[in-house]
């Protein structure tokens, strides 16, 4: 037996690498803080935020895909406090609210949609106020113009 035989090949090591980052980060989605670029794979970036939502403050703009956003938001509502208004799409805002009633206080008054509101109405954990305070708000906006 040579020794060469003994060492993993290169892609195998790889394989290996990634496979442990995924188990690091399914028990623990902000390991992924302290993995460096090459590391965070699309599948080790959404396992990281399936684990942890809040695990998205740590990832570059360039790693938050829309599945990674919706994922997120899935997991911890209020992840989309760390999501720019372009991530922040209609389908992200109400599985934020469905998640946590109290989502919607990171939303513009323009992300507040019915749809939103009533998802946000549903959700439980004092959703009704918030819904009550979605028609306020919609309701100064169509007095005001």
């Amino acid at each position: 037996m040579s020794i060469s035989s003994l060492i993993p090949s290169t892609a195998e090591h790889g394989r290996n690498h990634i496979g442990r980052n995924l188990l690091d980060v399914r028990g623990c989605g902000l390991v992924i803080q302290h993995l460096n670029d090459s590391e965070r794979t699309p599948q080790v970036c959404l396992a990281a935020v399936q684990q942890d939502g809040l695990a998205i403050q740590c990832l570059t703009e360039a790693q938050r895909t829309s599945e990674v956003c919706l994922a997120a938001v899935q997991q911890d509502g209020h992840a989309v406090a760390y999501l720019t208004d372009s991530q922040r799409t209609p389908e992200v805002c109400q599985a934020a609210v469905q998640r946590s009633s109290y989502a919607i206080g990171h939303l513009t008054d323009a992300q507040r949609t019915p749809e939103v509101c009533e998802r946000a109405a549903s959700s439980g954990e004092a959703g009704i106020q918030h819904f009550i305070d979605c028609l306020d708000v919609q309701h100064r906006e169509r007095e005001r113009n």
